[in-house]
């Protein structure tokens, strides 16, 4: 039986539309239509009810959990062949938030592409909840996520960085709430969260907006946001033109260097007297044959946050 075979009855799993399948892959319907034909002729059973829409029979969930098995060890197998015979050849497809690809590939890709010329990376951004799923059907050798305490046993985690937040306060806006050296220099060794509610604030949409709000909410303090975005760039971005504070990691901050404000105060910031930290981990399945060029990409990603935990960061103007 020809895998390729196998490929669409997979794909068109996905969709369950025949017509949604073909366009998605740029071939006829007809084609994927004749391979189905030939796998239900091959075993003898539907896979498909026709009506009244496309669905799975029994026959059907078991081949197409076979089917992702049979493509996941093919894939493993060119992998490891790719190896043996030293190509250097081959896809990696890694998945981040766009802020971890922003701060983490600038950095190793130089010295990726040296090693392994031949490999082609394609990305994929978006949040740790879209990027599991992911890795679990195959789609992604490799994706960076926040830390899960219910990840599915399927997937390997590794440890990849603690990204302390810190509480970016542009200089004027203290001076205009009367914050003097001595309340920055007591801020420099960590800052509630809930004293940086009478300035305006830039929320970002993820788990630590969400702690952030939590915290507030617990203290009966309304915060005054002046920007809520998904973006931690925009925050950023917004932050460093000194109309609003916001919360940013120490990587981003890192990464930034010498283009950060002259009159921006960088200080630690504290939930309960407890720093705010974003621990990220490194996810890939168990059942995928690690390549020698993705282990060295794993390898140069922590190295690369190692480095960036190891900036001083807090600062006063």
């Amino acid at each position: 039986m020809d895998i390729l075979s196998y490929y669409y009855f997979t794909e068109l799993c996905k969709d369950l539309n025949m017509n949604r399948t073909a366009e998605r892959l740029y071939v006829s319907q007809q084609t994927i239509s004749n391979h189905i034909a030939r796998l239900e002729e091959h075993y003898g059973t539907r896979l498909f009810y026709r009506k009244p829409a496309l669905s799975l029979t029994y026959a059907g969930e078991y081949a197409l959990q076979f089917s992702q098995r049979l493509l996941r060890e093919q894939h493993n197998l060119e992998e490891f062949l790719n190896d043996v015979e030293k190509k250097g050849k081959g896809i990696l497809y890694f998945g981040a938030s766009s802020l971890r690809l922003n701060d983490s590939l600038p950095q190793i890709l130089p010295a990726f592409t040296e090693r392994y010329p031949g490999i082609e990376l394609q990305i994929t951004s978006a949040f740790s909840s879209r990027l599991e799923p992911m890795v679990l059907e195959g789609k992604l050798d490799l994706a960076i996520v926040l830390n899960s305490r219910h990840l599915n046993p399927v997937l390997e985690q590794l440890d990849f960085a603690e990204d302390q937040v810190f509480a970016c306060l542009p200089e004027r806006l203290l001076l205009d709430k009367g914050k003097d050296a001595a309340w920055k220099q007591k801020a420099l060794k960590g800052i509630e969260v809930t004293e940086c509610c009478d300035l305006p604030l830039c929320l970002t949409e993820n788990r630590i907006g969400e702690n952030i709000l939590q915290a507030y909410h617990d203290a009966e303090i309304e915060p005054q946001v002046y920007l809520s975005s998904s973006d931690t760039n925009l925050s950023f971005a917004v932050c460093c033109t000194g109309v609003a504070g916001a919360f940013i990691g120490q990587n981003r901050l890192a990464n930034a260097g010498s283009a950060l404000p002259d009159d921006l105060n960088i200080f630690p910031l504290t939930i309960s007297g407890k720093p705010v930290v974003q621990k990220l981990v490194m996810i890939r399945r168990k059942d995928r044959y690690a390549s020698e060029a993705m282990k060295y990409f794993m390898q140069l990603l922590q190295e690369s946050a190692e480095k960036m935990e190891r900036v001083n960061i807090a600062r006063s103007v």
